[in-house]
Order: C-alpha cells, then sequence, then structure tokens
C-alpha cells in the first residue's frame, strides 16, 4: 500500500514548483509545461499563498 506525505510549498524554489507541475502533467493529450514566468502569473493573479500551499508527494 503506497503512502504519501505532504510538504509545505514555500520549501521549494519557484523554478522546482514549475517543474513538479510540468511533471504532474506528463502524458496529457496536450502536453501542458509550466515556466517560472507562468507560475509567477498564476500566482499572483490567483492569490496564491505558498506558505498555506502542500505538495502532495507519494513515497
Amino acid at each position: 500500500m503506497s503512502s504519501f506525505a505532504f510538504k509545505s510549498a514555500n520549501t521549494y524554489t519557484i523554478p522546482e514548483i514549475a517543474d513538479l507541475l510540468t511533471r504532474g502533467f506528463e502524458g496529457y493529450y496536450v502536453p501542458i509545461h509550466i515556466n517560472e514566468a507562468a507560475l509567477l502569473t498564476m500566482l499572483r493573479r490567483d492569490g496564491v499563498d505558498l506558505t498555506e500551499s502542500r505538495i502532495l508527494f507519494k513515497r
């Protein structure tokens, strides 16, 4: 059985988070690539607080 862990998003750099998001969309019919500029735009536009955000990892 798999277990999961959460880590605070603010412990990662913007490039690392962009890479994680891009990898999360691997295999989609329409490829999605999120670069640093796109991520920063999304964070500002949507009012995302990285100190309150979590990244889920499969152990």
